[in-house]
Formats: C-alpha cells, structure tokens, sequence
C-alpha cells in the first residue's frame, strides 16, 4: 500500500475520532431509534437503527457465538449509510471505513438536539476554598 494513502487513512480515523462519530451515532440511535433485537444459533445482535430521509445509522452490541473451530466473538459496531453506501463503519471502535460528507452535518444537527445546555457559572456560585473545606468536613 502506497505510504501517502496510510498516512491519508490515518488523518481520516483521526478526524472521525475528534469528530466523535461514533458517540454522536449511540445517542441518536438510542434517542430515536427503533430497538432491534436478533438472536439465532450463530448470534446475538441487540441495538438500535434510526433512518430518516437518505440517512440511515445503526449501532449494536453483537454476540457471534463459538460454532465449529470459530471461538466466538462480541463486539460493538457502528454504521453509518448514506444515499445507501456506506459512509461510517467502526468494530470496537476500530474505524473501519469514514468518508465525511453532508451526511455528517445531518448527523450534527440531529445530535445536538440532546445535548444538554451550558450553564453559565458565575463567580459567586464557586465556593472559595474555605467554604470548601469547612463543607466537606462539616463546619
């Protein structure tokens, strides 16, 4: 593999990371999405899917029991479609693929629907070192 494509491929998992795809994608899921639960004699999958419009992201916790020589396997996975390609897909938060695009600004502004809001502190609400001491030992 040419070393500019790593290097290239590095910058991206980097940038999903910082862009926090993956926690984005939990809290959307499990605010909105649709409860998903599979089980057979190969596997357990137990997550969420939320699609709306173009966008479609899944999140799961899935169990591959041990079969035939195969010792199992139980991961978290993550995925990311848009316009029915996959634009996002994690193992264990193992980035696997990320190609950023509109996809990611739908992703934001979903998400911050559920992000708490800032309280603004004010000197007076922070306790002077004294008031600290005197309330954690009671005097």
């Amino acid at each position: 593999m040419d070393k500019d494509l790593k290097e290239k491929i590095k910058e991206r998992k980097q940038q999903a990371k910082k862009n926090n795809i993956i926690e984005k994608a939990r809290i959307v899921t499990q605010k909105l999405g649709t409860p998903k639960q599979i089980e057979n004699d190969d596997l357990r999958f137990d997550g969420y899917e939320y699609t709306k419009d173009r966008l479609e992201i899944s999140t799961a916790r899935i169990v591959a029991f041990p079969t035939y020589g195969f010792s199992g396997r139980d991961f978290y996975q993550t995925t990311i479609c848009y316009d029915d390609k996959i634009r996002f897909d994690s193992e264990d938060n193992k980035i696997l693929a990320y190609n950023p695009g509109r996809w990611e600004k739908e992703l934001n502004n979903i998400y911050n629907q559920f992000k708490a809001p800032v309280k603004k502190v004010t000197f007076s609400d922070i306790e002077s070192p004294e008031e600290e001491l005197r309330s954690n030992w009671g005097l």
